[in-house]
């Protein structure tokens, strides 16, 4: 059994617990105690419970938001580097040698592995498997490069998901068109 779904049943015993030991508590003081003092036993209590609860929650958000921000300053530099590289790959028209994106990319593979989310880790893997293999076919069998373009957007998507932007109204395109002045000439070229 996993330990979160052993923590997570673990938790959830416990809150029963706590729930019927408050709910045999509160039928013992109102059996045995004049009504007028167990209203104000279990007023007391149950302010003190509310309270309580209160902040254990916002302790616990605090803390995940804590962690979640630290993660993502972490993430920024590694996303921001990879743009830059990719960007200024598409710059240079292919002048970029191999060892270059040999070396670019053993150091990105290692951060992403560790700072990335799965969607994120996923959407690389299809778009660089995608690379590969096609930098590996003849000419005439290569893949459409504007579909390429595409996936490498919908990875751009990804990371800036991961980020926290909620890009909901992002079409299909829009964030290439930040960087290639030509996306529909090349889209057009394509068809």
């Amino acid at each position: 059994m996993k330990k979160e779904t052993f923590q997570s049943i673990l938790g959830f015993l416990m809150i029963i617990a706590f729930l019927y030991g408050g709910y045999k508590l509160v039928v013992w003081v109102v059996s045995t105690i004049q009504p007028q003092v167990a209203a104000t036993i279990l007023t007391g209590a149950f302010t003190i419970l509310l309270t309580s609860a209160s902040i254990l929650v916002s302790r616990s958000y605090e803390s995940k938001s804590k962690i979640k921000e630290e993660n993502r300053l972490k993430k920024i530099p590694i996303y921001n580097r990879f743009l830059e590289f990719m960007l200024g790959v598409l710059a240079s028209e292919g002048d970029v040698s191999t060892k270059e994106v040999q070396g670019f990319s053993k150091e990105f593979n290692h951060n992403l592995l560790i700072w990335g989310s799965k969607d994120v880790v996923k959407k690389y893997g299809l778009w660089r498997t995608r690379l590969v293999r096609n930098a590996n076919q003849p000419e005439e069998t290569k893949e459409d490069p504007i579909e390429g373009l595409y996936e490498f957007e919908q990875l751009i998507i990804e990371i800036r998901k991961d980020l926290g932007h909620k890009d909901k109204n992002v079409e299909r395109g829009d964030l290439l068109r930040v960087f290639l002045n030509d996306l529909d000439d090349r889209k057009k070229a394509s068809e």
